[in-house]
């Protein structure tokens, strides 16, 4: 009985979990038609908001660089999830605007790149620019709604030196831009600023945050969602990472709603967070179930190859791959506790990783 117990007490020192109380994602595959493939086939494109709950994307120019595929964003592409048919496509080029990325909610659309090119340089896209041209060394943010632009707030640093996470919610009435370090620099100390833009009409109001190590700040249902850094191995420059929610505007009433877990994106109804743990040597995806503060692993395949978005259409976590749709159904239950020991990353070998995800798949789709 002392050994059962000590084997046991060892198990949750250890941050492992049953493996009976994991389970496979329940999935919604649907193909992609043949006219949406086609238009993001051969350039960069991303799931980037909605228009009257059909799913917005991005598309880049067509055009290989010597650094790639384009980084300019040059098009929309409206799509009925619901009915999978393309419902529109738009042009977005602009004299002398570089744009490089966007979200769109409805009517309004919060851009990033370059406001205004300088006259002599209106003929090159942004792939086409040297670095004293603009092309890292600036970014712009502005908003565009009811037929104009709005600048809102433009950064001289660097890329490579500072990335700014930026947000638009669902209502169009609140962009978020957070200035952290760069991702290649995310273990380093650093503090946030998070301004926050209030959109009224034509009216701007901002509002500053300071935010130690905070990242991924969103707005969701009037509430703040967002990570913040810490360190928990004494002594060691080890870290992960917490959800708190709070009120809009107000810090100092930050909730804790998970540990070990990276915020990725808030559902616009402020019920649940998708975020991303470490779990058997691989980092997963994870849908948190904010109210009960427990969370269950999307599981089944190697979600990271594929790009995450909150469906418009159907209401819930989806990603995209290159032929198809895969929407995640709600678990019935979450059976993780996102606070305490439990959520502790677990330890384990190169064998038990090994292990533990071969018997964890789901049949191919393709």
């Amino acid at each position: 009985m002392q050994k059962l117990i000590f084997a046991l007490l060892m198990t949750v020192s250890n941050g492992l979990i049953a493996q009976e109380e994991y389970h496979l994602a329940d999935e919604l595959i649907i193909p992609k038609p043949d006219d949406l493939r086609e238009l993001l086939s051969g350039r960069v494109y991303y799931p980037a908001g909605s228009s009257d709950d059909n799913l917005v994307y991005q598309v880049n120019l067509r055009k290989s660089t010597k650094y790639g595929l384009s980084s300019e964003a040059v098009g929309k592409v409206f799509y009925n999830e619901l009915t999978n048919e393309v419902i529109d496509t738009l042009s977005i080029k602009k004299q002398g605007r570089n744009i490089l990325s966007f979200i769109q909610m409805d009517g309004s659309t919060l851009y990033r790149g370059i406001f205004q090119v300088p006259g002599d340089l209106l003929d090159k896209n942004v792939d086409e620019l040297s670095r004293g041209q603009f092309l890292q060394d600036f970014q712009d943010f502005w908003i565009s709604s009811n037929g104009s632009d709005t600048k809102i707030r433009s950064y001289p640093e660097h890329y490579y030196d500072r990335d700014v996470d930026y947000f638009l919610d669902e209502s169009g009435k609140f962009v978020v831009l957070n200035e952290y370090v760069s991702q290649y620099l995310r273990s380093g100390r650093s503090d946030s600023t998070v301004r926050i833009f209030e959109i009224d009409d034509d009216e701007i109001k901002q509002r500053d945050l300071s935010c130690i190590e905070c990242i991924n700040m969103q707005v969701s249902s009037g509430k703040l969602f967002f990570g913040k850094k810490f360190f928990y191995l004494k002594g060691a420059d080890v870290y992960d990472w917490k959800i708190y929610s709070t009120p809009l505007f107000d810090l100092s009433k930050s909730e804790l709603i998970a540990e070990y877990i990276e915020v990725l994106l808030a559902s616009p109804d402020g019920k649940y967070v998708l975020g991303k743990k470490q779990n058997y040597g691989r980092t997963c995806f994870v849908i948190v179930d904010v109210a009960a503060k427990k969370f269950d692993f999307i599981m089944g395949r190697d979600y990271s190859k594929y790009k995450y978005f909150y469906s418009p259409g159907r209401r819930q976590f989806a990603f995209d791959t290159e032929s198809h749709f895969i929407y995640i159904n709600y678990p019935k239950e979450f059976p993780f506790n996102a606070i305490g020991p439990e959520a502790a990353p677990a330890r384990t070998t190169n064998e038990e990783d090994s292990e533990f995800w071969a018997k964890h798949l789901l049949p191919s789709f393709r």
